[in-house]
């Protein structure tokens, strides 16, 4: 199910139109984007932290060569709680790790900071509902592609766009890259990684 129609069909929530809501999401993923474009992390409370694994390549010429790629890391409250299985993810220690601000997706928007605030904190409270029911559920994030838990197993599906720009924008040349091409296949397959 999509958190964002079960979102819409719950009753507690408060009376955001679907416009607002979809515009606060939108930017927020417009800031996950940018700032993992930056080389910065971005914590969603009550969701989880987009952030970049890194792997580190020698290539037998005493040349190191670095590549970075986005991964999503479930709320360790979500995963451990509701059991939710995923796969260990390694990410760069030196990644700066940023909260997600209110105020400047609400600068962005032009909505109020503290309905911002509660949408975001009610759209995550209906995906932890969800997975708490059982329910196979997925987080669509446009421009960066989806969570998906399915049978208590995450799945994160990104845009091979997104992957893309983000990956281009933290890694090596051109003719670094040919050479990991030689040595290394990038695992965008490998169970946590799927590009659509």
């Amino acid at each position: 199910m999509n958190v964002f129609d079960s979102y819409f069909k719950t009753t507690w929530k408060r009376n955001y139109s679907r416009d607002d809501v979809t515009a606060i999401w939108n930017i927020i993923s417009q800031q996950v984007v940018e700032r993992l474009h930056n080389g910065n992390a971005v914590c969603i409370t009550g969701l989880g932290t987009f952030t970049l694994s890194e792997w580190k390549i020698h290539n037998g010429s005493k040349i190191c060569l670095q590549k970075l790629q986005p991964v999503f890391i479930l709320s360790k409250r979500l995963s451990e709680f509701y059991h939710v299985k995923v796969v260990e993810t390694y990410t760069a220690d030196r990644i700066p790790l940023k909260k997600l601000s209110f105020s400047a997706v609400s600068k962005i928007s032009g909505i109020k900071r503290h309905t911002v605030e509660n949408i975001i904190t009610e759209v995550t409270q209906v995906f932890v509902q969800l997975i708490g029911r059982n329910v196979d559920t997925e987080f669509p994030l446009a421009g960066i592609g989806k969570i998906e838990i399915k049978n208590k197993v995450l799945n994160v599906m990104f845009d091979m766009d997104f992957v893309e720009k983000v990956t281009k924008a933290n890694t090596c040349t051109h003719e670094e890259q040919q050479c990991i091409k030689r040595f290394y296949t990038f695992p965008y397959n490998s169970g946590h990684f799927w590009t659509t």
